[in-house]
C-alpha cells in the first residue's frame, strides 16, 4: 500500500537500494556498490538515478503491507512488513488513535488482529531522525476458522461448549470415520483428532457429535456400528465407554446437557430414542426409552439442565412433528406435541430444533417446506411454551425471496437469552451458479416478533460449501458453522471448514 504522502517518482519499491539502506548501510557505500555493479556489467540492477540528491530525511515512496498482501488472514497473528527509507522508529495502531509505543524500525513485525471476523485495518507511523512522521495503512480480511486437511469433509455436525472455547466437529455423514475437538488457545485454535482403535470403514464414526456445556464430555455417534462413543476430558480425551445396541442406526443423532449427565440417542431405523444417565462410577445406563407409533426420529435436543427433551419425528409422510418431554427423576414423559399448521408432506418439520434452557421458546426448522410446489425453499417456526405446557405458534418465517432448494431451516440455533436466532440455508446458491455455497440468516427476536438483521456467508469461498450444514451457539456468543464441502487448500479437496463467528 502506498503512503499517504504519495510515491516519489524516483523511489524504487522494495529495490536493492531500499533494502540495503534500511539495514543502516551509509549512502556513500551504497552508491559505490551500485557503480561497481554497473561497471562489471550488472545492468539489470534497478537503482535510483538521484541517489546523490535524495534527502537523508525523505521517507516517501515506501510501503506497508500485512501478511505479504494476502487477501485473507487465517491466524490472528500476522506479519507487518515495512519498507520506508530513512525511518528510525515505528509504531502501529488498530484505530489510528491509540498507538503502541515507538520502537526501533524493523522490516518485519508481528501483530495480533482483533478477534473479529471481517475486514481489519492496521495503521502505521514512521519517524525519521529529525522527527518527521509519515503514515501508512493496510487492510486484511480476518477469517476465524477450523481446518484439518483434505478429504475429511469437516463440519458435517458441530457442537460448542458454553464458554465458546471448545468445539467438537464431525464429518459429513461420518465418511471420514473421525471426529475432531478444537481448544481455543491464546492465539488461534488447536485441533485433536478423535478416532477409537476399533473403528473400521463403514462405521461412520463422527456422523454426529454432542459436547457437554462444560466441555468435559464428548459423545460421538457411529450409526454404521450402532454405537455411541463416550469421552471424558481430563488432561486429554479419554475413551470411557462404548454404548452399543442391536438397533439399526443407533447413534444417528445425539444430545446432552450442561454437565453431560444425560445423553439422548436417536435410533433412526429402530424408530426410537433412548436416554442414558451417568452414575457415580461414570458409567452410562439406560434411563428412558421413547418411541412414537413407528415414526423415525430426525433430531434430539436437550435443555442445559436436562429438564426438557425435544424430539423431531418423521410423522405423516415426513410432514414432521416435534414432541416435548419433561424429566421426572431419570425418566422422560411427553407433555405436549408441536405440529405445523400447514402440515405439508415432506417438509421435514423438526429436522432441526433449538430451545432456550427453560424451554420457554423453541425454533423448529422445516427445510423441505414449499413456497411453490416442490421448490423446497424451506422455513422455520417460533413457538412459545405456555403455563399449561402447550405450545403456541408465534411466527413462521418463510423463504419467500430465495431460490429453489435453499432449504431454510436445515439447521437452527439460538442465543442463550433467546433474543437471536440463526437459521441456515446450506443449499443456497445465487440461482445462477447453482453451487450450493450456503448461508446463515440471523434474526432478532424480541418475544413478539422476528426481524432479519444479518447474513453470514463463507466470504473466502465462492464454490460449493454447504455453509450452515450444522450450527451451534455458545452461551457467550460464539457461533460455530459447519461447511463440509468447502475446500481447505486446493479447490475440490473436500477438506471441509468450520467457521467461527462471534455475536456480540
Amino acid at each position: 500500500m502506498l503512503g499517504f504522502y504519495g510515491k516519489n517518482e524516483h523511489a524504487i519499491h522494495l529495490s536493492m537500494y531500499s533494502r540495503i539502506r534500511s539495514a543502516g548501510v551509509p549512502r556513500a557505500t551504497v552508491l559505490m556498490l551500485v557503480v561497481l555493479l554497473h561497471c562489471y556489467g550488472c545492468t539489470d540492477v534497478d537503482y535510483p538515478t538521484d541517489i546523490l540528491d535524495k534527502s537523508p530525511y525523505d521517507m516517501s515512496g515506501g510501503c506497508f503491507i500485512i501478511d505479504g498482501n494476502a487477501p485473507f488472514a487465517y491466524s490472528q497473528q500476522v506479519t507487518l512488513s515495512s519498507y520506508v527509507d530513512n525511518a528510525y522508529w515505528m509504531q502501529f495502531s488498530y484505530d489510528a488513535m491509540s498507538w503502541v509505543d515507538w520502537v526501533a524500525f524493523d522490516n518485519h513485525s508481528m501483530w495480533l488482529l482483533p478477534l473479529q471476523y471481517g475486514n481489519t485495518t492496521v495503521y502505521a507511523q514512521y519517524k525519521n531522525i529529525r522527527g518527521d512522521i509519515v503514515a501508512y495503512q493496510d487492510s486484511i480480511f480476518f477469517v476465524e476458522r477450523l481446518v484439518e486437511g483434505s478429504s475429511i469433509q469437516l463440519g458435517g455436525d458441530v457442537a460448542v461448549s458454553n464458554n465458546g472455547a471448545i468445539v467438537a466437529a464431525g464429518t459429513l455423514y461420518g465418511r471420514a470415520n473421525v471426529a475432531y475437538v478444537f481448544h481455543k488457545q491464546s492465539i488461534d485454535w488447536q485441533g485433536t483428532p478423535i478416532k477409537p482403535d476399533d473403528i473400521v470403514d463403514g462405521d461412520r464414526f463422527g456422523y454426529c457429535v454432542a459436547l457437554s456445556g462444560d466441555g468435559r464430555w464428548l459423545f460421538a455417534g457411529a450409526p454404521g456400528k450402532n454405537a455411541v462413543y463416550v469421552y471424558e476430558y481430563t488432561d486429554a480425551w479419554q475413551l470411557r465407554q462404548v454404548i452399543e445396541r442391536s438397533f439399526s442406526l443407533f447413534g444417528y443423532d445425539t444430545a446432552t446437557d450442561d454437565t453431560g449427565e444425560y445423553v439422548a440417542v436417536t435410533v433412526y431405523d429402530g424408530q426410537r430414542v433412548e436416554v442414558y444417565r451417568r452414575n457415580g462410577s461414570k458409567v452410562y445406563g439406560l434411563a428412558s426409552v421413547i418411541d412414537v407409533a413407528g415414526y423415525k426420529p430426525y433430531s434430539v435436543t436437550l435443555t442445559g439442565d436436562a429438564g426438557f427433551l425435544f424430539i423431531g419425528w418423521g410423522a405423516i409422510s415426513d410432514a414432521g412433528m416435534v414432541k416435548v418431554y419433561q424429566r421426572a427423576g431419570s425418566s422422560f414423559s411427553c407433555i405436549g406435541d408441536i405440529l405445523p399448521g400447514d402440515g405439508q408432506h415432506y417438509a421435514f418439520f423438526g429436522q432441526s430444533v433449538a430451545v432456550t434452557d427453560d424451554a420457554g421458546w423453541c425454533v423448529i426448522g422445516s427445510p423441505g417446506y414449499d413456497i411453490l410446489p416442490n421448490d423446497d425453499k424451506g422455513c422455520f417456526y417460533v413457538y412459545k411454551k405456555n403455563t399449561d405446557n402447550t405450545f403456541s405458534l408465534l411466527t413462521q418465517i418463510k423463504n419467500t425471496g430465495g431460490n429453489r432448494g435453499d432449504a431454510l431451516g436445515g439447521a437452527v440455533a439460538m442465543s442463550v437469552d433467546g433474543n437471536t436466532i440463526f437459521a441456515s440455508m446450506h443449499l443456497y446458491d445465487s440461482g445462477i451458479d447453482a453451487v450450493d455455497r450456503g448461508l446463515v440468516q440471523v434474526y432478532r427476536f424480541d418475544g413478539s416478533g422476528v426481524e432479519h438483521i444479518d447474513t453470514y456467508s463463507p466470504d473466502d469461498r465462492i464454490t460449493t460449501c454447504y455453509f450452515g450444514n450444522a450450527i451451534a451457539a455458545s452461551n457467550n456468543g460464539v457461533i460455530v458453522i459447519g461447511a463440509p464441502y468447502a475446500y481447505t487448500n486446493t479447490a475440490g479437496d473436500n477438506g471441509g471448514i468450520v467457521y467461527i463467528r462471534r455475536w456480540l
